[in-house]
């Protein structure tokens, strides 16, 4: 919109009294400064208005002011003619337009019906603003739910690739850090299904009732078909500690027979399960280099119901120190336990020197208390 010739001369002449006015005359000739400033600022501001539009804004409907038209005109990048038929709007309907999107009226110059566009404003304005939801595939949830359980996400996604994203997240339900893990590493690097996982639990299930927190993580150390033979051969006790040990120390179906007693011996003393006692009174050894002085000590270990472990110790009456301990295999036939290496049986030492000593009477040691 431009501004008119008539407009213009009005201005021009305004400025021509302010400037004719001495600089130190009246008060009239001051008003006429202040006038002449003002008049100009308010053209320059008023240049993107029609004349209609001027006359409304002078007089601040609804409490809207030119500056703030202005500011509204600018965000929402509103033509002249998208000004001049907002101000056709009533005083209140354009306070409320002004606090509205400026956006909303972009485009309304050739409208008539300007309240229609306000309702549509509104409207627009009291929409629930959402943001957009990325949506995801279900593997990339399920690898993501996996991956919460502590896997490292290469692992994950292997997993979910071999397994299906269908029984994965059955599977992993409910499930243990500790279990899930285990159940990747079986199925990623062991070449282990879920169903030979299953098919592992149910059996404990049936004959100790561990739980796949305690099962699986073995599983993944020693194999698989190394803990369903470590499940069916340490029926006897139900220990984790027994289990643990049978695993950890190798043990086998195959296994001699005093090896396994060994090996649940240890898994008794570690759950703190006394039964270690001397049962007969030593006697001197007779095949000792250090004969007369050698001894030889009698200990059981029972197991209960009939079962029990037998073991003989040495030492010299002088010296007080065991210098061996011997897992009896048959009536001439015992094996020493340092066959075996030390720190798988160091329960073993110090519960043999604990009943040596806490032995009475005749069955206490010859010579005094013992040491390892």
């Amino acid at each position: 919109m431009r501004v008119t010739t008539w407009e213009a001369e009005r201005m021009r002449r305004r400025q021509d009294e302010a400037d004719a006015a001495p600089a130190h005359g009246d008060e009239r000739a001051r008003i006429l400064r202040l006038q002449a400033g003002a008049g100009n600022q308010a053209v320059a501001k008023l240049l993107r208005v029609s004349d209609g539009g001027k006359k409304r804004l002078k007089k601040q409907p609804g409490g809207v002011t030119l500056t703030a038209m202005t500011a509204f005109q600018k965000a929402g990048g509103l033509s002249d003619g998208d000004v001049d038929a907002m101000l056709r709007l009533g005083d209140e309907e354009l306070a409320e337009a002004i606090k509205l999107d400026a956006k909303s009226f972009k485009g309304c110059e050739d409208e008539t019906d300007m309240s229609a566009r306000l309702r549509y404003a509104k409207a627009a304005s009291e929409k629930p603003k959402t943001a957009a939801v990325k949506q995801s595939h279900p593997r990339d949830e399920v690898i993501a739910d996996v991956q919460g359980k502590g896997v490292l996400e290469p692992s994950a996604r292997d997993f979910v690739h071999r397994e299906g994203v269908g029984a994965v997240r059955t599977w992993i339900a409910g499930k243990s850090n500790a279990a899930v893990q285990a159940a990747v590493r079986l199925c990623t690097t062991a070449g282990a299904t879920l169903g030979d996982i299953d098919s592992l639990l149910l059996l404990d299930a049936g004959l100790h009732a561990y739980g796949a927190g305690v099962v699986l993580p073995l599983a993944a150390d020693h194999w698989i078909d190394a803990a369903r033979v470590a499940l069916q051969q340490t029926q006897a006790d139900n220990s984790v500690n027994y289990l643990t040990a049978w695993l950890s120390l190798g043990a086998t179906a195959a296994s001699a027979q005093t090896f396994k007693d060994l090996v649940r011996l240890k898994g008794r003393l570690q759950d703190g399960v006394p039964g270690m006692a001397v049962f007969q009174a030593d006697t001197r050894f007779m095949s000792a280099h250090d004969y007369p002085d050698s001894r030889t000590g009698f200990l059981r270990y029972q197991f209960g119901g009939g079962s029990f472990v037998e073991l003989h110790t040495h030492w010299n009456e002088h010296v007080h120190k065991l210098v061996s301990i011997h897992v009896k295999e048959g009536p001439d036939k015992s094996t020493e336990l340092n066959a075996w290496p030390a720190q798988f049986f160091g329960e073993v030492n110090t519960a043999v020197l604990a009943a040596h000593n806490a032995a009475a009477g005749v069955l206490a040691p010859t010579g005094g208390a013992l040491t390892l």
